[in-house]
């Protein structure tokens, strides 16, 4: 939690903050046998990425992790395991709408022409980053 400013604590804090809908969601589509533990561990491995820890969740396979955004502000998201059927199965990356606010500074559901076309990028860039080190990592 060193990477995380007050502020970035005391908004983290706040179990609204991680709840309600739409979420902006990111899914990695794989075979079931692609080994789980595997992803699981790749994305703990990036650097810019910090565990969400502050009490133990109800839903245990339901991961909770903030990205650093460079100069933007961190953004949370939950990640998790689907198995989808036996010929595939998912990994799923979502931010939450008031995260996504947070750092985008639109809601969800609001135009994409009308947003901050650098901010979404730069949310963009940073998830890009951490799926090709989660592929690069996983065997």
């Amino acid at each position: 939690m060193d990477q995380l400013t007050p502020t970035d604590i005391d908004f983290f804090s706040d179990p609204l903050n991680w709840r309600g809908g739409p979420m902006y969601e990111v899914r990695l589509v794989y075979p079931p046998e692609y080994p789980k533990v595997s992803i699981t561990e790749a994305i703990f491995k990036f650097g810019g990425l910090v565990p969400w820890l502050p009490k133990p969740d109800p839903l245990p396979q339901l991961f909770k992790s903030i990205l650093s955004i460079g100069e933007l502000p961190s953004v949370g998201f939950v990640h998790h395991h689907h198995d989808l059927s036996v010929k595939s199965a998912e990994y799923t990356l979502a931010v939450y709408q008031r995260q996504f606010q947070r750092t985008v500074g639109e809601e969800l559901g609001v135009s994409w022409a009308s947003m901050d076309l650098k901010r979404l990028v730069k949310l963009h860039e940073a998830l890009f980053l951490l799926i090709h080190t989660m592929n690069r990592e996983t065997p």
